[in-house]
C-alpha cells in the first residue's frame, strides 16, 4: 500500500513538472497570477539597399519578479519598404531555455506594416502571421498579431525624445493537441519613450502590461514588464 501511494504521489509531481515544463515551451516561461519582469533587448539594423533592411535583435527575459533569467531570444528579420506608408517584412526568431543550449521554440514570421502620419503623431498598425514549432509537440501552432502603435516627439524642435505607445492583441488561428487552444490568448499594452543619442543609436525604455490567457484550466497570468532597449542603426 505504501508503495502504492509512493509512486502515485511520484506520478502526480511529474506530471506537475511536465506541465510548468510544456508551459515554459508554449509561452517562455511558468504560469504565475502576477509578476514583474525584465525583458532587456539590443537590435541592430543594416540598410540592404535602397528600400531594404535586415534586423537582428537578441533579448533576455527574466523569471517573475527577476528571480533569475530563464528565456534567451534571437530574432532576425529582412523588411522592405514598398512606399512610404508600406512596408513589408520576412523572419525568423529561435527561443531558448535555461539550460540555454535546449531550444523551445523555433518561430518563422511575415509582417505587413501600415505607417500614417496625422499632424505631429506617427500611426503604425502592424499584422503578423507565425508559424511556430515547438520543441515537444509535433504539430505547428498559427497565430495572428495585431499591433497599433502612436509616437510623436516630446519636443517638436530637437526631436531627441519621443513618447510611444501601443495595444497588441495575439490570437491563435488552431489548437494544438489540448496545449495550445485556438482564440485569442495574449494582450500586450506598451507606453515608453526613447532617446536619439547621435545619428546611429536610440535608447528607450518601455513599460509593458502583458495578460495571457491559458487556455482550459491553466488560467490567466499578469505580468508588469519593463523592457530597456538599444537600436543600433548601421
Amino acid at each position: 500500500m505504501q508503495s502504492f501511494l509512493q509512486q502515485r504521489a511520484y506520478s502526480n509531481e511529474m506530471q506537475f513538472e511536465s506541465s510548468d515544463r510544456l508551459d515554459e515551451i508554449l509561452f517562455g516561461e511558468p504560469i504565475d497570477v502576477e509578476g514583474v519582469r525584465i525583458w532587456p533587448v539590443v537590435t541592430i539594423q543594416v540598410k540592404a539597399g535602397k528600400r531594404g533592411t535586415v534586423n537582428a535583435e537578441a533579448q533576455i527575459r527574466s523569471k517573475s519578479n527577476v528571480e533569475g533569467w530563464n528565456t534567451l531570444i534571437f530574432r532576425t528579420s529582412y523588411s522592405h519598404q514598398i512606399s512610404d506608408a508600406v512596408s513589408v517584412a520576412v523572419g525568423y526568431a529561435t527561443f531558448m531555455s535555461d539550460p540555454w543550449s535546449e531550444d523551445l521554440e523555433h518561430r518563422f514570421f511575415q509582417n505587413l506594416v501600415l505607417t500614417q502620419k496625422i499632424a505631429n503623431w506617427t500611426l503604425t498598425f502592424r499584422t503578423q502571421f507565425e508559424q511556430r514549432v515547438f520543441a515537444l509537440l509535433d504539430d505547428t501552432a498559427h497565430r495572428l498579431r495585431f499591433r497599433l502603435q502612436a509616437s510623436r516627439p516630446i519636443d517638436l524642435k530637437s526631436k531627441l525624445w519621443t513618447f510611444q505607445t501601443s495595444l497588441e492583441i495575439f490570437t491563435h488561428l488552431n489548437e494544438i493537441a489540448g496545449q495550445v487552444p485556438s482564440g485569442i490568448d495574449q494582450f500586450r499594452a506598451m507606453i515608453g519613450i526613447a532617446r536619439r543619442v547621435g545619428k546611429k543609436i536610440r535608447i528607450q525604455l518601455n513599460y509593458v502590461m502583458v495578460y495571457r490567457s491559458f487556455g482550459g484550466k491553466r488560467g490567466l497570468s499578469l505580468n508588469h514588464v519593463f523592457q530597456p532597449g538599444v537600436i543600433v542603426s548601421l
